[in-house]
């Protein structure tokens, strides 16, 4: 949302593009300048971040920084320093191996620093004071100050562990399980024919000199091991480890803090109506669709259980729920189970080939708003496809005749 062309976004900068109906801010900012900008705020944000490995991200920088600028030279807008350069950009067109290897031979044969901008990068970023300007403070300073920001966050992570530190973070929002797969989407390769944002320390380490790059990464490297003491602990005294259990122990979590839940888009005495395609509060489902057609809404992950949690009227107490779900094999319209808050709810389906029109209806629910309805499928049958469960546009729960 924020952050492209300069290294820091200023707190103003930030109030200044945020709408009323913004509940979350990503985006390439300082620790520093966040914490400006939630001290301005009336309902304060909920602060988080990921670090990576040191030397994998900063190898990974330097190849984003020289493939950014090879594509606006060719674009004849160039951003990059280093596409501004005359004398540079025959770098542009050198492999990753001799692009690096030329790196090390000028900073070794001028004597001048070309490392300089990349010094602890990651301390500075979350101080909020630019490489150039703060290597006269030392390592030790860097540090410091990097670690009294970290320690005003809600939820620090690790990008080498993401599965953990999403759950992390799903614990500190009081929400069910994040599907991890979202995030990691951000990340992956954007040409297989170069090193990429994936690139772990072992594959950089193939493709420069590890020990001149961690020479200016000490500060950084103090930072990450926190950063990684700080998840392990924090995870280890609310339960979290990792593995599947996890999803049971954020689900308890989410109903003891009452979490948020999904709201209707739409609302009348009649129906309220949910839509999949918008933000939902839930577990086990992917990112939303975007079809030609319009039709947007989620798959389900599969095998397993995805839920979906709603804030029904209160003053229903019976209530019809229907909707319409696609799935990948017309003998999975028989096999889908629906529960609620727990327990299984009979539902009828009117099959149309991979379609089924689904209604259940509920006498008496719970005290209180919260209604989790979960859907399930066993393994896919053989012309299915395997990680694709059920597909919803939307869910239609109306109160039940003689019920309202």
């Amino acid at each position: 949302m924020f952050g492209k062309k300069r290294f820091d976004v200023k707190a103003a900068d930030i109030e200044n593009r945020l709408e009323p109906h913004m509940r979350v801010v990503i985006g390439h900012f300082s620790g520093n300048s966040l914490l400006e900008f939630n001290q301005r705020q009336t309902d304060r944000f909920t602060l988080a971040t990921v670090l990576r490995e040191p030397f994998a991200r900063t190898v990974s920088q330097l190849l984003h920084g020289r493939h950014v600028a090879m594509r606006d030279v060719r674009l004849g807008n160039p951003f990059y320093g280093i596409a501004r350069l005359h004398h540079m950009r025959p770098w542009l067109d050198l492999s990753d191996e001799e692009y690096f290897r030329r790196i090390e031979e000028v900073h070794a044969g001028t004597g001048q620093p070309m490392l300089d901008t990349i010094w602890n990068f990651q301390s500075c970023f979350a101080a909020g004071i630019h490489p150039l300007e703060a290597r006269s403070l030392g390592d030790d300073e860097v540090f410091e100050r990097a670690r009294a920001v970290l320690d005003k966050f809600d939820s620090v992570g690790i990008s080498e562990n993401l599965v953990l530190s999403m759950r992390h973070l799903s614990h500190t929002l009081a929400l069910p399980q994040v599907y991890d797969g979202v995030f990691r989407a951000n990340t992956s390769r954007s040409n297989k024919n170069t090193l990429g944002a994936e690139i772990t320390s072992a594959e950089a380490a193939a493709h420069v000199d590890e020990v001149l790059i961690r020479d200016y990464l000490n500060a950084d490297q103090r930072l990450y091991e926190y950063a990684l003491e700080r998840l392990q602990r924090e995870t280890a005294a609310i339960g979290l480890s990792g593995d599947d259990g996890d999803a049971a122990t954020l689900l308890a979590h989410h109903e003891a803090a009452s979490g948020p839940l999904t709201e209707p888009d739409r609302v009348s005495s009649s129906q309220a109506v949910y839509s999949l395609q918008d933000g939902i509060i839930g577990s086990g489902w992917y990112a939303p669709t975007h079809r030609d057609d319009g039709k947007n809404g989620r798959w389900s992950q599969r095998p397993g259980i995805a839920r979906l949690h709603l804030n029904v009227p209160a003053a229903w107490r019976g209530i019809d729920i229907a909707f319409t779900a696609s799935l990948t094999d017309h003998k999975d319209v028989e096999a889908l189970e629906v529960g609620m808050n727990g327990k299984p709810v009979s539902i009828t389906a009117k099959a149309r080939g991979k379609r089924g029109d689904y209604r259940a209806r509920i006498d008496r629910r719970p005290e209180g708003r919260r209604l989790s309805l979960e859907f399930e499928l066993g393994a896919a049958q053989e012309s299915a496809v395997p990680e694709k469960g059920v597909f919803i546009r939307k869910i239609v729960i109306s109160p039940a005749r003689g019920a309202e």
